[in-house]
């Protein structure tokens, strides 16, 4: 009874595969018949977001490259590096002035040179707030260093201009 059930349903299958091909040759044929429409876009596309975050971080560093060496003082100068967060191992672009990271290398050495101020908890002033509101007023003279030497070097107000176009596309992007 299986056999001949089997077999039954073997001789069907190839029996309806010439009737489905011909009736695909058929639609294939009246489908050649009528006209194609065309349609022409054009357009920019825009680069993915992991190429113009590479730009951006590029001009960042051509542009703390120039600022370096036209400003005034050592301790005005941006170092980039990159590091990786406390309990990563994913290293990430840190840009700071010397005096910040001066002001966090005190800060450390006077934590761990006395074991008096560590158990007095005066390693928990070791914050960014801290470090920020210690450096305030270095860091406000050296903004103002910047925008004068902004103001005045045509290549960094370039390299100003096209960052900020990159970053307001990024913006718009997300």
């Amino acid at each position: 009874m299986r056999q001949i059930y089997k077999t039954a349903s073997f001789l069907i299958f190839l029996i309806s595969i010439p009737a489905s091909a011909t009736t695909y040759s058929n639609t294939s044929q009246s489908a050649s018949k009528q006209p194609i429409e065309v349609i022409d876009v054009y357009g920019t596309a825009l680069p993915s977001k992991h190429i113009t975050a590479k730009k951006m971080l590029s001009l960042q560093g051509q542009f703390f490259d120039i600022y370096n060496q036209l400003a005034e003082k050592d301790e005005y100068k941006v170092l980039c590096e990159a590091r990786a967060a406390t309990g990563s191992h994913i290293k990430k672009r840190v840009c700071e002035p010397v005096f910040y990271k001066d002001q966090i290398r005190e800060m450390t050495q006077l934590a761990w040179s006395d074991p008096n101020v560590m158990r007095k908890g005066v390693i928990r002033l070791k914050t960014k707030k801290y470090n920020i509101a210690m450096v305030a007023p270095k860091r406000r003279a050296q903004l103002d260093d910047m925008k004068k030497k902004l103001l005045e070097d045509p290549e960094l107000q370039e390299l100003f201009k096209v960052y900020n176009e990159l970053k307001q596309t990024l913006d718009n992007q997300e």
